[in-house]
């Protein structure tokens, strides 16, 4: 018994006559989904950093100044 996978030559056809029509697009959408997936990966790791940072920070003890300047009205 084979393990290659057989298409009916009808969906064949329809498959690759669809990829003909739509190939400009089918490019562009596949870059863009690249790139896309890039910049998310870019997001998460500058996320990761920034919150590995902070967290180094809180444990080393270099906390901002957090508190509020207070204006007395008297």
């Amino acid at each position: 018994m084979s393990h290659h996978f057989h298409i009916p030559p009808e969906i064949d056809w329809v498959v690759r006559s669809f990829i003909q029509r739509h190939k400009h697009g089918l490019r562009w959408g596949c870059l863009l989904g690249v790139l896309l997936v890039l910049l998310l990966g870019l997001a998460m790791a500058w996320g990761l950093f920034r919150g590995a940072l902070g967290i180094t920070n809180w444990v080393a003890g270099q906390t901002p100044n957090l508190r509020i300047p207070y204006e007395s009205n008297t």
